[in-house]
């Protein structure tokens, strides 16, 4: 009786300070199983799909179908996201993944080498007054084949990427003087941190300073 009072008692201990990353944990296993049942019913493979475009084609507007009817069916209330992220459009960054989320808590913006564009700078400021985005993170990563590009005897080829990779940094300062992201930032009711990606792990590094 003591033996199982004590054990009640561990687990008690453990629910109590353990509970929320053992939910997320079971959270995240369950959305895994879900694609991997899905992956078995239809869509694509890990070794690639193999067919022609219209055949993908077909694939895609299946799945969509699909998808929605489930999303009519089961979908929680709509929300908007209080944080943004903005990451490369490489395929290996799952962002559902790093940023340990399926649920449209993030507002995700994929671009190539994380680059902002004039246009993509008036975005994020709309998000910020629209959407009341109180946190942005700047995400770069490793083995970046953009950055490869840049700096190698691609950029000739590519001189447009080219020149945008050269000049993320001064975009990335030009955001942070956009006036609703600078006189958020002063009071405080908006942070913008800056990460690199590990592409192996999906885990965020806190990026050097320049």
């Amino acid at each position: 009786m003591k033996a199982s009072r004590l054990l009640f008692v561990l687990l008690a201990v453990l629910l109590v300070f353990f509970w929320r990353p053992a939910m997320f944990f079971t959270g995240g296993g369950l959305v895994s199983a879900g694609h991997m049942v899905q992956g078995f019913v239809n869509g694509f493979s890990r070794a690639g799909h193999v067919g022609t475009p219209q055949e993908l084609l077909e694939t895609v507007l299946i799945d969509n179908k699909t998808a929605s009817h489930v999303e009519r069916a089961v979908a929680g209330p709509r929300r908007k996201p209080e944080v943004m992220a903005v990451m490369c459009m490489d395929p290996r960054l799952n962002s559902e993944v790093i940023l340990g989320d399926s649920r449209g808590y993030y507002d995700v913006v994929r671009l190539p080498g994380s680059v902002l564009s004039d246009e993509m700078i008036e975005a994020i400021e709309l998000a910020v007054e629209e959407h009341a985005v109180e946190l942005v993170l700047f995400t770069t990563h490793t083995d970046c084949a953009m950055e490869k590009v840049a700096s190698g005897h691609e950029a000739n080829r590519f001189p447009g990427l080219s020149n945008l990779v050269h000049k993320r940094e001064e975009k990335f300062e030009e955001l942070m003087r956009r006036p609703a992201i600078a006189e958020r930032v002063k009071s405080g009711k908006l942070l913008v941190k800056r990460f690199k990606i590990d592409t192996t792990t999906g885990s965020l590094l806190a990026e050097e300073k320049k």
